[in-house]
């Protein structure tokens, strides 16, 4: 018996069932103490099983001698119930928090949209371009655009850190540990909230990893890529660029 398919199934199984409760459950029609009590018990069972099916099973994979493909079926069932847990504010239809400064942020994209220019107070600007131009040409409304942008450097930063450590491991295997180890959400209300700040952190392990190909293979493409990288880093959060310093 393929133990890993078993595990897949039943991951997907579980992710299955929290989207049919999300699907049944009626967003929020006032003030609610805790988001996370508005769904049942079982419900962050399935959601925390599938995570640590996906985990077994890029363990599994990391110390059996010939890796398959199972690998990439237990990060994807990771990476779907993360982007669930982070997603929660909109399918409970919370689009603006008060934590982290969600509407400043709003007003500097309404302002871009607007104007057309980023105004003098903004001091990390690219975070409300991106915003804006997701707006712009998928037609969502600001208040949706910035739930989706945490996911979205999510996404990068889960890319970033697999290929920061394909980079610098002997062997696949190693880079399985890293995956399963760093797919947990580690940043609590980091990972949800519209946080120029927690982007440039999410952006460290793929600039890592330009930093150490550019320096295994020089590459003019990955030279430029890097370069520009870091003269974005300012325009993103400044405290981004003061950890790549150090």
């Amino acid at each position: 018996m393929n133990v890993d398919k078993v595990l897949t199934v039943i991951a997907f199984g579980f992710i299955t069932m929290v989207l049919s409760i999300i699907a049944v459950t009626p967003p929020a029609s006032g003030y609610e103490i805790s988001i996370y009590r508005a769904y049942p018990s079982y419900f962050w069972f399935f959601l925390i099983g599938a995570i640590a099916c996906g985990i077994i099973i890029l363990v599994r994979q990391a110390f059996t001698e010939k890796i398959s493909c199972w690998w990439a079926a237990g990060l994807s069932a990771i990476l779907f119930a993360n982007l669930i847990i982070i997603l929660l504010p909109i399918f409970r239809g919370y689009f603006i928090s008060d934590l982290a400064d969600e509407v400043s942020h709003l007003g500097y994209i309404k302002d871009i949209a607007l104007t057309g220019q980023i105004g003098n107070s903004d001091v990390y600007p690219i975070s409300h371009i991106l915003s804006y131009q997701l707006s712009s040409v998928c037609g969502l409304d600001s208040r949706l655009v910035i739930k989706l942008i945490p996911s979205i450097f999510y996404l990068i930063y889960m890319a970033g850190l697999y290929l920061l450590a394909k980079e610098i491991c002997k062997k696949f295997g190693q880079v399985l540990l890293v995956m399963a180890f760093g797919s947990v959400l580690l940043f609590t209300y980091f990972n949800y909230l519209f946080l120029p700040t927690q982007f440039s952190l999410f952006l460290v392990p793929l600039i890592l990893f330009l930093f150490f190909r550019r320096s295994s293979s020089p590459n003019l493409s990955y030279t430029t890529i890097y370069i520009l990288s870091l003269l974005s880093m300012p325009f993103l959060h400044p405290l981004g660029s003061l950890f790549l310093v150090i």
